[in-house]
């Protein structure tokens, strides 16, 4: 069994009425699983925690729901056979009143978290090691999240050693279709770079919520082009719709901030390895974006 972070990695907002809150509050208190659904997916879980707080009375009671909730889908092939929540302990809503309440799904800046994280196992695999180390198959559901919501990349078994002062091997191994770059695909020429393309697109796919196979990519269509077509004045038209509100202008900071990372994910996913960057300077451009993006939230 692997943990694919994007099959359902929803990021939205869902609003929970007054009597969804009650609801919560008595499953919570019996220490009972609180499920809720996203459109037609339940999701279920310790969606929160009660603070008694050494008072014997329940209507005396604190409860509390964890606000950022993130999925982790755990599947055979392509059937999906558990669905498990992490949740976030220091974002907290006070649920002790019946009251409406927003619970958002995986926001904006924790993708940028993880997408720094595979930053930066491919910053050490192409430049940390003792020789430069080729993944060759960096796809979502080969990157891995710890209870700590830290991202973890996995699966090396088709990876390559490169030899010292050797940067391009060759190789009869295929990759998966969507994230394989060109030269890989139809040469089956490996690099470091081969990475950084796989790792553009996932940038894209993250913040998008669209996989590069989607059946709407045909006819000559793809992500990129779709992203291509966007830049820089509609990125909002493409980009997962409950990432930025609705009344957000095209030149508001945040807007150009993920603009930035398109960019970035296209400057990646060059289609001559040549033109692609390098995994140190991709760590520092998402670090910087990242920055950028935190100071105009404020």
């Amino acid at each position: 069994m692997r943990s694919g972070i994007y099959e359902y990695g929803f990021t939205a907002v869902v609003k929970l009425t007054k009597e969804d809150v009650a609801l919560f509050r008595s499953a919570v208190t019996k220490d009972y699983y609180f499920q809720m659904y996203y459109d037609d997916l339940p999701v279920w879980g310790f969606l929160g925690k009660v603070d008694k707080d050494g008072k014997a009375d329940p209507s005396e009671y604190k409860y509390f729901l964890f606000k950022h909730l993130h999925f982790e889908i755990l599947y055979n092939k392509d059937r999906v056979i558990e669905i498990n929540v992490r949740t976030d302990p220091n974002a907290l809503a006070d649920l002790t009143e019946d009251k409406e309440v927003d619970v958002e799904f995986m926001y904006t800046v924790k993708r940028l978290d993880i997408m720094i994280d595979v930053a930066c196992a491919l910053e050490y695999l192409h430049h940390g090691y003792s020789v430069p180390v080729a993944h060759c198959d960096l796809k979502p559901s080969n990157v891995l999240l710890d209870d700590d919501m830290v991202a973890h990349v996995s699966d090396f078994g088709i990876a390559k050693l490169l030899g010292v002062g050797e940067s391009i091997a060759q190789t009869r191994t295929i990759a998966t279709f969507g994230y394989i770059a060109p030269e890989y695909g139809q040469e089956g020429l490996v690099s470091t770079k081969c990475d950084v393309y796989s790792y553009g697109i996932m940038l894209m796919e993250t913040f998008t919520r669209t996989k590069p196979t989607d059946a709407r990519f045909d006819g000559g269509l793809s992500l990129k082009c779709w992203v291509v077509d966007a830049l820089p004045n509609a990125i909002v038209q493409v980009l997962d719709a409950n990432l930025l509100r609705q009344d957000i202008e095209p030149n508001n900071a945040k807007v150009q901030c993920v603009s930035s990372l398109m960019q970035l994910a296209l400057n990646c996913s060059a289609d001559s390895p040549e033109e692609r960057m390098i995994m140190k300077d991709v760590l520092v451009s998402i670090k910087k974006i990242r920055l950028r993006y935190v100071e105009n939230c404020k």
